[in-house]
């Protein structure tokens, strides 16, 4: 999905996941995330966001549902997050991550007469 922006924007990324796999460092499957280019671009939106008085929101599923990805963004300047589904906003809510607050409206569901 993001292959063809990547390889234009951060070709060293796509070269370090490949010889991290090669080498058996990581299994198939496996998120590889330039976590300086997550902190520069959370930190220059999060900028802008104050200049302009609002607020940023990012979207938890967008980020594989990694607690602590959310919380490396939250440390950088965006500390709300989205959460699409409702078993996601419970993870989150429990989740490491004090600084990470879901904007949400936690109603109970209930699945086959189980109560969440």
């Amino acid at each position: 999905m993001f292959l063809e922006a990547t390889k234009k924007r951060n070709p060293n990324l796509i070269h370090s996941a490949v010889d991290l796999h090669q080498a058996a460092d990581i299994p198939p499957n496996t998120y590889v995330i330039d976590m300086d280019t997550v902190a520069a671009n959370t930190r220059a939106l999060a900028e802008k966001a104050r200049e302009h008085d609002f607020s940023l929101y990012f979207m938890t599923k967008q980020l594989g549902r990694i607690p602590k990805l959310a919380q490396w963004i939250a440390n950088h300047g965006i500390q709300k997050a989205v959460a699409v589904e409702w078993n996601e906003a419970s993870r989150y809510t429990r989740a490491e991550s004090p600084s990470v607050t879901p904007d949400i409206s936690f109603n109970q569901a209930s699945i086959n007469g189980r109560t969440f």
